[in-house]
């Protein structure tokens, strides 16, 4: 025991334990015989006296130390939000998101009247949409049909003509089936329908679809022999363009068992040269016409 030290003060304390044993040791040998032995046993025993002053200040040499309180500059530095002020924002923020659900429900509900007037070809319908809002037109997401193409596809030319009035943005979206308004109108023979469209832009006969087919093209494979003559008067080289799959428009018709179309391509294109092409399984017309015994266009 050394003098009532605790224990956590021992171990950062081994220079006691040597002073201790230092001063005991003559004693307990019985060899105190000079004048310097005592001396150092002296000096020994006064700083083991001075040992209980010192000792408050080793135990706080040792103690564990403790986190100091925050500055109060950096508390006021972040101070806590207002409750009212957070409700009037939450509010503002609520307020907000029932302004934008609304809009889009009105926006909604304009789109419908806009593709059901499309549909049912309703001219006076659509002019009622376009008071309310006269930029609903340009509201329309490309990402769906269009309502052109919904009235050409309806059958609707009047309505149409009136759309492409209001707006000409739309001539050369293609559907979810990869058809453009004047590929829908090529197929259903409207011909004063494609005049229309080929007054807005002459170009638009040479407008392929996903599979690469002109409106000529798809009016030939259907037979609209009027729709064929306005599209060749238009634009006569869009009926030598070949498809993805590098046919040419005699492959379609023949393709397509449309022999009055094959006569007309003949008398009015002259493309000959597009007779002997192949497409990419290396046919000819000649190998489809044996292949399948069409030996009144042979």
């Amino acid at each position: 025991m050394y003098f009532g030290l605790p224990p956590q003060l021992h171990a950062p304390l081994p220079h006691l334990r040597q002073l201790l044993a230092h001063c005991a040791t003559p004693v307990l040998l019985g060899s105190v015989n000079s004048l310097s032995s005592f001396s150092t046993a002296g000096r020994q025993l006064s700083q083991l006296r001075q040992l209980p002053a010192q000792l408050p200040q080793l135990r706080r040499s040792v103690a564990p130390s403790t986190p100091s309180p925050p500055s109060p500059l950096l508390v006021d530095s972040f101070p806590r939000p207002d409750p009212p002020i957070l409700a009037k924002k939450e509010k503002g923020l609520q307020s907000a998101r029932c302004i934008i659900q609304r809009a889009r429900e009105v926006l909604e509900d304009m789109l419908m009247r806009l593709f059901e007037a499309a549909r049912l070809g309703s001219v006076e319908a659509l002019l009622e949409v376009l008071v309310d809002d006269p930029l609903i037109l340009e509201r329309v997401p490309l990402t769906q049909e269009t309502p052109l193409h919904v009235a050409v596809l309806s059958g609707k030319a009047e309505i149409a003509k009136e759309i492409l009035r209001q707006s000409q943005r739309w001539e050369l979206e293609l559907n979810q089936d990869g058809f453009s308004p004047i590929h829908i109108t090529a197929i259903n023979g409207d011909i004063e329908l494609v005049r229309e469209l080929l007054k807005i832009d002459s170009s638009l006969c040479s407008l392929k679809d996903r599979d690469g087919r002109t409106p000529i093209h798809l009016a030939a494979m259907k037979g609209r022999l009027d729709v064929m003559g306005e599209l060749l008067s238009a634009c006569p080289e869009s009926a030598g363009e070949v498809t993805v799959q590098g046919e040419t428009i005699f492959h379609l018709v023949v393709k397509s068992n449309q022999y009055e179309a094959f006569k007309v391509l003949l008398e009015k294109v002259g493309f000959h040269y597009l007779l002997n092409f192949k497409d990419q399984d290396g046919n000819t017309i000649l190998h489809l016409v044996v292949c399948r015994k069409q030996i009144q266009v042979a």
